[in-house]
């Protein structure tokens, strides 16, 4: 029995000498993984910040593809990032001056950076959706950046603090959008933000600004969702609903068209304006076709989806690609080769689609909340109108495009919603906007005042469609429809 608990003795002893030898073992390895937990956290904490600034730049980086950017914008960015702002202002107005210099638009606004350098000034950021890998979103980007340009060229010829616009970039990504705005509202010197481009993307971020207190306001973001985000969540282009409702009327009213297919893909905006145009059409008495066309669907087969539909003898054909899929909007009316009459929404407004589509989309008709081709022919618009056009054709040579119409608005409106309201804050900048008195009759896409909801109070909605024109390089191009 005693040589028993001897050996018990023994053992127990053996054990708790390797239980405390391994105590040090144990502890270190514990303090390491812990080391490695921070240091992990760390990384990702600083690579973040590093892409974010990759992200953004009032003037010291170029956010369009470097591959563009001649020796000389190359040489003004490494200007101003030095600081050297009055140099960079020269450098800016020399290239500029020279073609096809004068149609770049983030180079007139870094130039306007330039000038402020480091003046008390209202800082707005505008987020731009340029993704590498689509084209189309590069020169979407542009189209925005145009409006935003001549937005600040005009505010700062006026009396107030000037206007310096920060530029950051999303991709039309929403994970990204939400990185963007969580890095916004901790800005403090950011007094509103213009963006985001996408529906996908401004519905991703849009809760971000409200719980903020941030002032989001989009030119370029059409989804019925959008609307009642919060009072801090704005937009000055019309929501799906209008356009829906002018393309039904047009196909099944005035054409005669009663038997309609729909293509569309996961965006938002195109899920919403399929839902809207289905209740306009059934309203107007037609048939919305029940073929599935989905450009997102992994099996999807344009011939096969509008064999389908000519088989049902669907008449016309509204395409919603989204802002992620217009190419793929392109090739679906490509292959239709006017089997149906082709309908779509501002998306396709673009001059890739006359570039691609050419003879293909002739005669499709699109509706856009502003038309320069609309405005030109009619002598009874405001004055602003006419004023931008001029100014449009004088600052980049040539027309714009309801992107920088709708951008310029949406400038003009936090603009004159600071000075009006006297307050140089966020909060106060909602409350201007917010006010039923808070009016502006000399928007370019006509007054510009809000509903509750954060929709624009007097939408407009335009008729185009796709034309040939020998005096064009393209031989396309879009005309008012009446």
């Amino acid at each position: 029995m005693a040589e028993r608990k001897k050996k018990a003795v023994g053992s127990i002893s053996i054990w708790l000498k390797l239980l405390f030898g391994l105590l040090p073992v144990l502890a270190f390895t514990g303090v390491a993984f812990a080391g490695w937990i921070i240091w992990d956290t760390n990384q990702k904490d600083t690579q973040e910040r590093i892409d974010l600034a990759n992200r953004r730049s009032e003037g010291e980086k170029t956010l369009f593809p470097i591959s563009e950017a001649s020796l000389e914008k190359k040489d003004a960015i490494e200007t101003f990032a030095k600081k050297d702002c009055a140099n960079a202002v020269n450098k800016w107005n020399a290239y500029l001056e020279r073609q096809p210099n004068p149609n770049d638009p983030e180079a007139v606004i870094y130039r306007n950076n330039a000038k402020i350098c480091d003046q008390p000034s209202i800082k707005i950021a505008v987020i731009l959706p340029l993704n590498p890998d689509k084209r189309d979103n590069i020169k979407i980007g542009k189209e925005i950046l145009r409006g935003v340009a001549m937005s600040q060229n005009d505010a700062n010829e006026g009396k107030g603090l000037p206007i310096k616009i920060i530029l950051l970039n999303d991709e039309n990504k929403s994970e990204i959008a939400k990185r963007v705005a969580k890095s916004l509202v901790l800005d403090n010197s950011i007094l509103a933000v213009m963006g985001h481009n996408a529906s996908d993307a401004s519905l991703a971020a849009a809760p971000i600004y409200q719980d903020a207190k941030l002032v989001m306001i989009s030119s370029t973001s059409t989804s019925n969702n959008f609307s009642k985000q919060g009072e801090f969540i704005f937009r000055t282009v019309p929501s799906g609903y209008f356009q829906a409702k002018e393309l039904s009327k047009y196909a099944v009213k005035k054409v005669g068209k009663k038997n309609i297919g729909i293509c569309i893909s996961n965006a938002a905006a195109s899920k919403s304006l399929k839902e809207d145009f289905t209740r306009s059409v059934l309203a107007d008495e037609g048939k919305i076709s029940p073929v599935e066309c989905n450009l997102e669907n992994l099996n999807f087969n344009a011939d096969e989806v509008l064999q389908k539909m000519s088989e049902q003898n669907v008449d016309a054909l509204l395409l919603a690609p989204g802002i992620q899929k217009i190419k793929e909007g392109i090739e679906i009316a490509t292959v239709a080769r006017k089997r149906f009459l082709l309908l779509s929404d501002s998306t396709l407004y673009t001059e890739d689609a006359l570039i691609k589509g050419q003879d293909a989309i002739s005669d499709m008709i699109l509706t856009t909340p502003w038309s320069f081709e609309y405005v030109q022919t009619h002598q009874d618009l405001s004055q602003s109108a006419t004023k931008f056009i001029d100014n449009a054709k004088k600052t980049w040579g040539g027309p714009v495009n309801w992107r920088s119409a709708t951008s310029y608005d949406a400038i003009l409106a936090v603009t004159n919603g600071l000075r009006e309201g006297n307050s140089n804050s966020r909060e106060g900048l909602q409350k201007t906007l917010s006010r039923s008195s808070f009016v502006i009759k000399n928007g370019v896409v006509g007054t510009i005042a809000f509903l509750d909801t954060g929709d624009r109070a007097d939408p407009k909605t335009f008729l185009v469609k796709v034309s040939k024109d020998a005096s064009s390089a393209i031989g396309y191009k879009f005309e008012s429809v009446e």
